[in-house]
């Protein structure tokens, strides 16, 4: 195994305010920007994969909780709103269904206070059953997520 040595390393600074940088990327597009540019974009693209990782994360947490409640959920999503994310649940009946509410309310309790999530903002929401009509207008068009598949049952 080699041994990375302080040569190996390349130290972009936010503090180096003047220095200019030579970005080669793979397709040889080459351009120069600044150290505290480039600094800042790493810092950035970082940021950008821990919210990916807790995404897939909580998105698979969202799937298994679906997989337990199986009979009482028409459709459930993942959409995009203006202050985080919207986990909407149709429910299999019109009447209030207090068991299910309070699984949900957990939920996202759960959620909102994990650490693993510090990243992201989500909010739960269970609707009674409607139509594609009525549900849609909760979603973001490109930006929802569709769980299917918990179950194999014809939908109305």
């Amino acid at each position: 195994m080699a041994v990375a040595t302080q040569q190996d390393r390349i130290i972009l600074s936010f503090h180096q305010v003047g220095r200019r940088v030579v970005v080669e990327p793979e397709n040889n597009d080459k351009f120069v920007t600044t150290a505290r540019e480039a600094a800042a974009a790493c810092q950035r693209h970082q940021e950008i994969k821990a919210f990916v990782a807790q995404l897939r994360k909580v998105m698979n947490r969202l799937a298994s909780w679906i997989v337990a409640h199986p009979s009482d959920i028409q459709g459930a999503f993942l959409t995009v709103r203006d202050v985080g994310l919207l986990f909407l649940l149709i429910r299999n009946s019109v009447p209030y269904n207090g068991g299910l509410e309070t699984a949900l309310t957990k939920l996202d309790l759960e959620i909102a206070n994990s650490d693993e999530f510090d990243l992201l903002q989500l909010n739960a929401l269970a609707l009674p059953k409607s139509s594609d009509v009525s549900y849609r207008t909760f979603l973001v068009a490109d930006q929802t997520w569709t769980f299917e598949g918990w179950q194999t049952r014809t939908r109305t």
